[in-house]
């Protein structure tokens, strides 16, 4: 660059003390902090398998039916109200499975004008780039995009000239085209970190990380601040999956991990009221009146949201109180179905 576009470049850096302040286009909130504003970007993080999957259907299902999901709430301009979503990872099956997924977390029946998706796991990294500003070119009205994942979009992700390159591409679309883009990225099990050069690159840059996990004693899927430019972060999210009614809903976060005051330590088993273990036996019931050991440990974990071992000594009192019923085929039902005969 010569000397007068450098000092062109200067000039157009430049604070201007006499203009407007600029207006901050918050689209996307959690519990009702910032998360993400349009011209910047946020990452999803989390391991392989830990649901961030889950977290971004939501997160399209909450753009696309302006409702509440999983605590997320995203509110486009009219202007900018359309939400498209580059996927680079899945299958056809996948892919058609995430697209149910995000009709049932909106609530809809049919798509909406307002929401496209594209599948690009065979495109070539620097194409996938061009096809994601190739839409924001022919479409104003675009307002946010997903682009999952970013690994895909380099050949190398310890390459650090490409990953810088990424970096500065994420900044200048985002700000070019006023949208707000949610990336997703991998963790990497031995440390724990976004994967690679580019992962530091853009977790460095992000307004927001979004981390995702999955609590294998408790069965819940957790989303968490891990870093947050604009706001102080919001109380995590759990998830589960609903095996009766096949849906995936939001439960109370249960922090089984960090040391706990005495006053706020999980209830033991032995401490629930007798209402509330039987209100629960109802409940484990529910998916089937006759349950063999392991899925009567199943259900309660789903129910009480615990471990395996909480379940254990539960299905102890539950039987010392007469809410189950041990058959002598070694199966289990409650005691109002067998006080009914059902399970004979």
């Amino acid at each position: 660059m010569n000397q007068k576009d450098l000092y062109k470049l200067l000039q157009a850096t430049q604070f201007d003390a006499t203009a407007d302040p600029p207006k901050e286009q918050v689209v996307f909130r959690i519990q009702f902090k910032t998360i993400g504003s349009l011209g910047d970007f946020i990452l999803f993080s989390g391991r392989p398998k830990s649901g961030k999957t889950k977290y971004l259907s939501g997160c399209m299902a909450a753009a696309i039916s302006r409702s509440t999901v999983f605590d997320m709430q995203i509110r486009l301009p009219e202007e900018k109200r359309k939400v498209v979503h580059f996927d680079t990872e899945q299958g056809k099956y996948s892919h058609w499975k995430m697209m149910q997924l995000i009709l049932q977390l909106a609530n809809l029946q049919q798509w909406p004008d307002n929401f496209k998706s594209y599948r690009c796991r065979s495109v070539a990294p620097a194409q996938i780039l061009a096809l994601v500003e190739c839409a924001l070119q022919h479409d104003p009205n675009i307002g946010i995009v997903y682009l999952d994942g970013l690994l895909d979009t380099i050949e190398s992700m310890n390459d650090e000239k490409h990953s810088s390159h990424i970096k500065r591409w994420l900044k200048r679309i985002t700000e070019d085209y006023n949208v707000l883009l949610a990336g997703v990225i991998h963790r990497g099990f031995s440390n724990d970190k976004s994967i690679g050069q580019i992962g530091s690159e853009g977790e460095r840059a992000a307004q927001t990380v979004l981390l995702i996990e999955k609590n294998k004693d408790t069965r819940q899927y957790i989303m968490r601040a891990e870093y947050m430019r604009d706001d102080d972060e919001f109380a995590p999210v759990a998830i589960w999956y609903n095996k009766q009614l096949s849906l995936w809903e939001q439960t109370d976060y249960i922090d089984d991990g960090q040391e706990k005051t005495p006053g706020s330590l999980k209830r033991k088993p032995h401490e629930y009221d007798i209402s509330e273990h039987s209100a629960n036996t109802v409940r484990i019931f529910n998916s089937g009146k006759l349950q063999n050991y392991k899925q009567l440990c199943s259900r309660i974990c789903e129910v009480y949201g615990v471990g395996g071992q909480f379940a254990k000594e539960v299905v102890k009192i539950l039987e010392k109180e007469n809410l189950i019923w041990r058959l002598e085929d070694g199966n289990f039902t409650n005691i109002r179905q067998a006080k009914l005969g059902i399970a004979n």
